[in-house]
Order: structure tokens, then C-alpha cells, then sequence
């Protein structure tokens, strides 16, 4: 999630209870990964339930590959699968857009893959920061 996040930051996370919409876009996520049950993946939440990757592509208004790269750099990865979510299905990707392993190599993940939503940086001190 580099540059957002940084190896050694101690982050807080709210578990999630689904008990009424909990997320929205932009959102950080901890989640199981779907390879590796044992593992966890913090990731940028971009797509929600019972939207397509047509509307996801884009947030606040902007393209969401504008977002992650600078003009020197190009998208290296598939981007042209097309992505229908079910009503239990997240879309998510890695900060760190060109080398993470996110939906667009595992596909959609499962809400009871998520763990929860990180809601706070506490170290370092330096770096300490919010999302609502």
C-alpha cells in the first residue's frame, strides 16, 4: 500500500459487522487473501457490491489510473476484464498500482474475506493519521 501505508506503521482497524453499508469507495481494507487463507492483504477498496468495472474505473470523477501513475508510467497489467459484482463482491486494489497482487489478479473478493476497515495510523507519531 507504499506510499500510503509503510512497512512497520501500527495501524487500528474497525471489524467489520455487515449489519448495514459499512464501506465506500477510497476505503483501506484488511482482508484474507484469497490464494492464501493464512495471509492478509491491505488494500484500497475501489469497487462495491452491484457495480461493474465501468463505473469503478473511475472515482470522484477521475481515472482511476491517473490516480496511481505519473505520465511516464503505463498500466502493465490486464485492465480489460470485465467485472460484473454480485451483491457480496468488493473490488480491490494496492496503492502501489503497478507491483501489487490485488482483484485484478484474483478477481472480486467476498465480504467474508474482510476484516475490517483500517480507521487509524498511531505510529509513528510522525505519520499519525485518520480515515473516516
Amino acid at each position: 500500500m507504499s506510499p500510503t501505508l509503510k512497512e512497520g506503521d501500527l495501524l487500528v482497524i474497525k471489524k467489520t459487522k455487515f449489519k448495514k453499508p459499512f464501506f465506500k469507495h477510497n476505503d483501506i481494507v484488511v482482508l484474507k487473501s484469497p490464494q492464501y487463507p493464512n495471509n492478509y492483504f491491505i488494500k484500497r477498496l475501489i469497487g462495491l457490491p452491484k457495480e461493474t468495472n465501468k463505473s469503478f474505473s473511475f472515482l470522484n470523477n477521475e481515472k482511476l489510473a491517473n490516480m496511481f501513475l505519473d505520465n511516464s508510467q503505463t498500466l502493465t497489467k490486464n485492465t480489460t476484464s470485465y467485472y460484473e459484482l454480485s451483491k457480496n463482491e468488493y473490488f480491490v486494489i494496492g496503492d502501489n498500482y503497478l507491483h501489487s497482487t490485488d482483484s485484478r489478479d484474483f478477481g472480486p473478493v467476498e465480504k467474508s474475506m474482510i476484516i475490517g476497515k483500517v480507521f487509524l495510523r498511531i505510529w509513528p507519531l510522525h505519520r499519525l493519521r485518520y480515515w473516516f
